[in-house]
C-alpha cells in the first residue's frame, strides 16, 4: 500500500485536534505548544490577500526572493525575477514559487496570528516568511528545529506530519532517504537536512523505513493555521489554485 503514492499514503492518517483561535489565546497556547503536538487552528485571518492586479499596483515594485521551482528540489534553481510586480506577471505561466521574507512594506496589511500575539513566544519570533504560487507546489520531506505556524491566507494545502520521536531512527537508519547537504556541493545534493524521496510518489521498494510510521494529516484553508511542533517530520502540497500562505517560526 501507498507505493509510488505522495508522502503517507501507506498508512491511515491519524487526525489532529482542531482548536478555535479565541479559545487559545495567551497562556492556552504556551500550554498547547508546550504540549509538543501538532493543532489545526482556525480563525486567524492574518490578511485578507488582494487581487494580483491589486498586490502590483500597491506593491509592484517591492523585492521578493523567488524560486524556479514548484516542486521542491532543495537545490534553489536561480530566478531572474526580483520584484512582487514581475512574479505576478509570470507565475501563471511558469514555474515560480515565491517564498520570501516578509517585506517590511507590508507591515500594514499582514498581522501575527493573533494566538501568537497575545502570547510570550511572540517576543520568541525567529522568522516569518510569505508563501504565493499558482498551486501544486510540493516541498520536500523535512522537519525544522523550531516551532512554526503555518497558516493559509488563500487556496488549500495538505500537511502530512510524522512525530518527532520518529525522526531518530528515520535519520540514522537506511530505508528512508535521509540527505545530509551541509557539507556537499548544492548541485549534487541541495542544502539542509532532509528526506529526498519524491514526495509525489514515494518508492517504497526503495524506502521502506517508512512503511511503518504512522502518520497525521490535515487539509488547510483559507485562514486556518498549523502549528507543526519542532522536529515533527512534515510534507506540504498545495493544490491547483493561488495559494498563498505564512509561516512564523518561533523558540
Amino acid at each position: 500500500r501507498g507505493h509510488l503514492r505522495p508522502f503517507g499514503a501507506w498508512a491511515e492518517p491519524a487526525p489532529v485536534q482542531v482548536a478555535n483561535s479565541t479559545s487559545l489565546r495567551g497562556a492556552r497556547f504556551d500550554d498547547v505548544v508546550a504540549s509538543g503536538l501538532p493543532v489545526v487552528i482556525l480563525g486567524e485571518r492574518c490578511w485578507e490577500v488582494p487581487s494580483d492586479l491589486q498586490l502590483a499596483q500597491d506593491f509592484g515594485s517591492v523585492a521578493v526572493t523567488v524560486e524556479s521551482e514548484l516542486l521542491e528540489t532543495r537545490r534553489m534553481p536561480a530566478s531572474p525575477v526580483r520584484t512582487l510586480g514581475d512574479f505576478l506577471g509570470r507565475y501563471y505561466d511558469e514555474d515560480l514559487h515565491m517564498v520570501t521574507e516578509i517585506p517590511p512594506e507590508f507591515e500594514d496589511a499582514i498581522q501575527l496570528p493573533s494566538v501568537l500575539r497575545r502570547s510570550k513566544l511572540v517576543e520568541k519570533l525567529k522568522a516569518a516568511k510569505l508563501w504565493m504560487a499558482r498551486g501544486q507546489t510540493q516541498s520536500v520531506v523535512h522537519w525544522d528545529g523550531l516551532d512554526n505556524l503555518l497558516c493559509v491566507e488563500e487556496g488549500v494545502k495538505r500537511v502530512v506530519l510524522v512525530d518527532r520521536k520518529h525522526l531518530p531512527r528515520a535519520t540514522t537508519e537506511p530505508g528512508f532517504g535521509f540527505a545530509d547537504c551541509r557539507r556537499q556541493p548544492q548541485k549534487d545534493c541541495g542544502y539542509g537536512l532532509f528526506f529526498a524521496v519524491d514526495a509525489g510518489a514515494v518508492d517504497l521498494q526503495r524506502y521502506p523505513g517508512w512503511l511503518h510510521v504512522p502518520v497525521h494529516a490535515v487539509t488547510l484553508a483559507d485562514h486556518a493555521c498549523l502549528l507543526i511542533p519542532r522536529d515533527w517530520i512534515h510534507q506540504v502540497t498545495a493544490q491547483e489554485s493561488r495559494t498563498v500562505s505564512l509561516n512564523f517560526w518561533f523558540d
